[in-house]
């Protein structure tokens, strides 16, 4: 379960994208904060995560969520080093207090420094950190089908924390998750589905010409907080 807490209380994430990046990601997202906010308020959300590639509009996020009493969840991508294959290892971690969301500032920062972090580094700044696995790209996906390799790199994830999870949906799905948690993941990298070929072009500014978006066939829009309503029992399960 991920939870947020602060001043030591103790806050239950509600159904919500655990997937989102905003402009302040430079990787082609539209999304803005304040307008993210306001649509939060008018799709009825009383939760939001925020999980760009750096944590620069963290405080701006945490600030308005809080003035429009929406509970703010702070998460970071993050890039480890390969296990097997020679691909990074994409991964989300989410703070679950105050400590952890200071450990997430000092991971961003080294990452900023070293691109690629070593799993010796992440290992002193998880304490309140969640960490979810992700399936898209990267080491994971090109394993999604082998569970050998997949119960190589998921032996080596928990030798960093016991707080480790597995992101899956219809379009990503390991055949082998140990004892990993699966969480569905609904990604969300713009407002609208009119929007995707905007986010399109201004993505190839940002990404490398030998860069593959696998994302590319997966619906990436903000939706209204009834589309959670549409999973499926195990699903929504998975999100809680």
């Amino acid at each position: 379960m991920i939870q947020y807490t602060h001043k030591e209380k103790v806050i239950m994430m509600e159904l919500t994208s655990l997937f989102l990046e905003t402009a302040y990601s430079f990787n082609g997202s539209n999304i803005t904060i304040d307008k993210l906010i306001d649509k939060a308020k008018e799709y009825g959300y009383s939760s939001l995560v925020l999980t760009d590639t750096k944590m620069h509009a963290v405080y701006k996020f945490y600030q308005l969520a809080q003035e429009n009493k929406i509970n703010p969840i702070i998460g970071v991508q993050l890039y480890l080093e390969p296990i097997l294959n020679g691909n990074m290892i994409h991964v989300i971690a989410y703070a679950q207090n105050d400590t952890g969301y200071h450990n997430l500032l000092k991971l961003s920062s080294l990452q900023s420094f070293n691109q690629v972090l070593p799993f010796a580094l992440v290992k002193k700044y998880l304490e309140s950190v969640s960490l979810l696995v992700l399936c898209h790209d990267g080491e994971v996906y090109k394993s999604l089908d082998s569970e050998h390799s997949l119960k190589t790199i998921f032996s080596e994830l928990k030798s960093l924390t016991s707080d480790l999870y597995i992101a899956e949906n219809e379009y990503f799905m390991p055949v082998f998750k140990g004892n990993l948690k699966p969480i569905y993941l609904d990604y969300v990298r713009y407002f609208d589905v009119k929007d995707k070929p905007v986010y399109k072009s201004l993505k190839s500014v940002f990404q490398r010409p030998e860069e593959t978006d696998f994302l590319d066939k997966v619906p990436s829009s903000f939706k209204p907080i009834n589309y959670f309503d549409k999973l499926t029992k195990s699903q929504k399960e998975n999100l809680s």
